[in-house]
């Protein structure tokens, strides 16, 4: 569809897009795309603020919106968090105009009729527009009395409040969904600090911007707007020859310090990413870097946990390293001193987490800015201005529109992205698809820890925090994330013992202190992934389990310097459960298709490993009874 946009014109979806700017220029989400070939993929789930395309040319634009193939909607058959958070699809009896409309996107905020579709309900033969699908808003209706064909101009105003009616999917009580649909709305203080972020004063280094805020203030939009307005940021848009210059950067590290909300990670770890495309949705529609795009890891540590303040020092360990990382960086290549850097730090909640933010201010070296989104906490945000001096700190208010609740909880987009990240599937015509296979039916990897140096495919199970009792750790471990950390210097394991199981002979670490084992320095390690553990085969000394990392990239580690890490992850409840949601889908897809049929009744109810059906107060004395240990599945033979 091609769309008409005249100056400060706006326009908002909901659902999967692909965008073209044909002519002149707009901006989504910080980014200003300018006319050109290239496609940029669009997620606008109503899980977040759906971003605002706004025409910024002076003399309007034009834009081509593509329909795909919105492979991941299949992943509401896996978790209803999945369910109603794209586009409503309009059926044939809903609209006024005609055919059935299967689009992936649907619109929120702009008035539209159908060109093409009322010149073919005029009969006439030769269309204007033969082969495509053009969509005016009313306020370029002057356009279509350009075509000075006045049975046209009527059929246009004539049905254009009938096609108001059907066809505007306005946010609120209009949705189909009954969705509190917001769009992203950029305030002006935003906006004045965003252009100040990007381009700085002649005698001022690259930008290297630190932000920091409150849980729920907006930072990571504000952190993902900054990263797209510098990727898409040119300074001076025209050159001395008269051709339009390249953008200022070439890319833009981001250093993710938000373990409870990462961006381009799973959750429990902090990462430093190289951006070369600009981000248009939320993380789970991007759970990892390097398979689709020119965005790609540089280095990751696990924090094994959503809130740093679990493990204060590993965690600002981590950062540090990531951060002399990209020194070094800087360092070998001219380039890379050029490009500027994002640092997302943790939310702090209400006066707790601020020493961390304190301390990263303190150990990051080299922050040209920093950013708090503090209101209505000024006070701590001076404190912490007084901590960065001389380094200049902006204060700005939080992201507007924030009184509508979210329709997710900060616990649910980690089990989302998490979701995401293990129903990874092939890449088709250059994007990610996903798969809805529950995850009890895909064959695991075996991970060996046999004793034999030459067998063993990972050296053994490191407990952060307390160490549990060895006899009860198979049960620990037993359907839990662990991170895959891999050694490049052996010298990090000094003052670790590495013992065994009494029963199942699991090898754990002991290089604690009362107790408690300190995790391994990230100056010597790196993560690789994450695994689920669905199961452990004690005889044959091996764990089964299920991952997101490529099998080229497990067939090359060390099995003797392979470390399994459990911490604090969120359990996977989403791997649990997944049975039961397709039963249900199934059920309800024989329920549309013979919905008369009550001599077969329901199916029978199977016990699913983990999961016990009953009230909140059924089973208030299970602390008091022996539990047993299940597995994820009943097979756990050699497949």
């Amino acid at each position: 569809m091609l769309l008409k946009l005249d100056p400060h014109q706006t326009l908002c979806l909901v659902g999967q897009y692909d965008l073209c700017v044909k002519l002149g220029q707009v901006t989504i989400y910080g980014a200003t795309l300018f006319a050109g070939s290239s496609l940029y993929r669009v997620f606008a789930p109503s899980t977040h603020a759906l971003p605002i395309i706004e025409c910024v040319s002076p003399h309007g634009a034009h834009l081509e919106i593509f329909h795909v193939q919105p492979n991941m909607r299949i992943l509401r058959k896996l978790s209803p968090l999945f369910g109603r958070i794209w586009n409503y699809r309009v059926k044939e009896r809903q609209v006024d105009l005609g055919a059935k409309d299967h689009r992936s996107f649907s619109w929120v905020s702009i008035f539209i009729i159908f060109a093409r579709r009322l010149c073919q309900n005029l009969h006439r033969q030769n269309p204007p527009f033969q082969g495509r699908e053009y969509m005016l808003s009313l306020w370029i209706l002057d356009f279509a009395m350009h075509l000075k064909d006045s049975q046209l101009i009527q059929s246009l105003q004539r049905r254009a409040e009938i096609s108001l009616t059907n066809l505007q999917c306005n946010s609120g009580s209009k949705d189909p969904f009954k969705r509190p649909l917001a769009p992203l709305e950029i305030s002006k203080a935003w906006q004045e600090l965003l252009d100040k972020l990007a381009q700085p004063e002649a005698d001022q280094p690259t930008p290297m911007i630190m932000l920091c805020g409150p849980q729920g203030a907006g930072k990571s939009t504000f952190s993902r707007t900054l990263a797209n307005k510098l990727l898409t940021f040119r300074k001076d848009q025209v050159g001395k020859d008269g051709l339009r210059n390249p953008p200022t950067y070439n890319a833009v590290y981001y250093l993710d310090l938000d373990p409870g909300q990462a961006e381009f990670s799973p959750p429990g770890q902090v990462t430093l990413v190289l951006l070369r495309q600009p981000v248009f949705g939320p993380p789970y529609t991007h759970p990892t870097t390097g398979i689709v795009s020119a965005n790609h890891t540089i280095r990751a540590h696990s924090i094994a946990s959503n809130r740093p303040s679990d493990f204060p020092e590993h965690f600002i360990a981590c950062a540090v390293d990531l951060m002399d990382t990209f020194r070094r960086l800087q360092s070998k290549s001219k380039d890379v001193l050029l490009t500027p850097l994002v640092i997302n730090c943790p939310a702090w909640y209400a006066h707790s987490g601020t020493e961390l933010i304190a301390t990263l201010i303190k150990k990051l070296r080299g922050v040209t800015q920093v950013v708090s989104l503090s209101s209505p906490f000024v006070q701590i945000a001076q404190q912490l201005a007084a901590v960065a001096h001389p380094i200049p700190f902006h204060l700005v208010d939080p992201q507007p529109n924030q009184q509508v609740a979210p329709p997710r909880t900060g616990a649910e987009l980690r089990e989302m992205q998490m979701l995401s990240l293990f129903h990874q599937d092939e890449v088709e015509g250059g994007h990610l698809q996903w798969d809805a296979f529950p995850l009890t039916s895909m064959k695991p990897y075996d991970l060996s820890y046999d004793p034999d140096p030459e067998r063993r495919t990972f050296l053994g199970v490191l407990s952060l925090g307390e160490l549990p009792e060895p006899e009860l750790l198979h049960t620990i471990l037993n359907a839990t994330v662990a991170a895959v950390v891999y050694i490049d210097d052996m010298s990090a394991l000094d003052g670790y013992e590495v013992r065994r199981g009494p029963a199942d002979y699991i090898p754990y670490f002991d290089g604690g202190v009362d107790g408690f084992t300190r995790a391994l320095d990230p100056r010597k390690t790196r993560l690789v992934g994450l695994v689920l553990i669905r199961g452990i085969d004690w005889v044959h000394m091996r764990f089964q389990v299920l991952t997101p990392i490529p099998e080229a990239v497990l067939g090359q580690l060390d099995g003797n310097r392979t470390v399994l890490v459990r911490g604090h992850f969120d359990l996977p409840g989403f791997a649990v459960k997944e049975d039961i949601y397709v039963e249900e889908h199934m059920e309800r897809q024989r329920d549309k298709k013979f919905p008369h049929d009550t001599e077969s009744g329901p199916p029978p109810e199977r016990e699913v490993p983990w999961v016990r059906k009953g009230g909140p107060n059924d089973h208030m004395n299970l602390l008091s009874v022996k539990m047993r240990s299940r597995r994820f599945r009943s097979e756990m033979g050699d497949d």
